[in-house]
């Protein structure tokens, strides 16, 4: 399995480097669509949920569909995700206090190539001693990211949710923050132990850096995309539906009615929620519902609300 796997899903993966996203070949308007509805025009935008400040700013054509639309949408609320409560919550069911600990849970060969891996890393070590298998995938892919300075503040799902609450423009989740914990804090031992074997699995580390990943972002790569999560789709059937399936199943009522409504929609979801069989391009499509590549030039005009 590709080590970039939980990065894709939580992240769409970012290149690890303190001084900012490697060069890439740029596109205008990247994992942004038009969707022409019965009563007004909407988007929908395949997010990077953290990015390093220099990432910023972003494709103008990005901040043109948030002008032309009027409402936004969001996986879940960012400030319910932030609460203390929620955060504290999912702390404490990421602890294991059972005896063995975690090595007890996914034994000894896997529990010794993560002592590895976190080494390489620059880690301390031992780590996850007590936590649970699903939060020390977490752990891994996100401790290089910070160390290189890469956060949720300057991520696309923030940097609109920040606009739209400084503008009191209306924002609403396609699930519930509880929602989004509980798919890790009620993921079932085996899948957790699942999850973390792919965040070790070093098999083909090179072709799918962060570097290359975040190349296939900003260059609005959706085929490229498809073939990273196709693996995931084959050798993990029901991660892939516990984390992306499902959930864009469970969406598409909601997407419909606001593809439907008079009000412009702007809908930011993870970039990973779009592609292949089961991602929301194609649902949408069987709807009857057709999601054009935006281009650069934004049409600004928007009818009232």
């Amino acid at each position: 399995m590709k080590r970039a796997l939980v990065t894709v899903l939580l992240t769409l993966a970012l290149p690890a480097s303190a001084e900012g996203p490697a060069p890439a070949p740029a596109h205008s308007a990247p994992f942004l669509y038009e969707i022409d509805g019965p009563k007004a025009k909407h988007f929908l935008l395949g997010s990077v949920h953290v990015l390093p400040a220099s990432a910023h700013p972003l494709p103008a054509a990005l901040d043109a569909a948030y002008e032309a639309t009027s409402a936004l949408t969001i996986e879940a609320d960012l400030a319910a995700l932030a609460a203390p409560e929620l955060q504290g919550r999912m702390l404490g069911a990421a602890r294991d206090l059972g005896k063995g600990g975690l090595q007890a849970r996914i034994g000894k060969p896997l529990f010794a190539r993560l002592q590895k891996h976190a080494a390489k890393l620059g880690m301390p070590t031992p780590v996850c001693e007590q936590f649970q298998a699903w939060f020390c995938a977490l752990a891994l892919e996100l401790f290089p990211l910070q160390q290189a300075g890469f956060a949720s503040e300057f991520g696309i799902d923030n940097h609109f949710y920040a606009r739209a609450t400084d503008d009191a423009r209306p924002v609403s989740g396609l699930e519930t923050a509880q929602f989004q914990v509980e798919l890790f804090t009620g993921m079932s031992p085996a899948l957790s132990r699942q999850l973390l074997a792919a965040t070790l699995d070093e098999d083909t580390y090179t072709s799918q850096s962060p570097e290359e990943l975040y190349r296939i972002w900003r260059g609005g790569d959706l085929v490229a995309l498809d073939k990273v999560l196709k693996e995931l789709r084959q050798r993990y059937p029901e991660l892939n539906a516990l984390l992306l399936g499902n959930r864009n199943r469970a969406w598409m009522p909601g997407l419909l009615e606001r593809f439907r409504s008079q009000t412009p929609q702007l809908v930011v979801v993870g970039a990973a929620h779009l592609a292949g069989s089961d991602g929301l391009l194609a649902l949408l499509k069987a709807q009857g519902i057709e999601a054009k590549p935006a281009t650069g030039v934004i049409e600004l005009a928007k009818p009232p609300v």
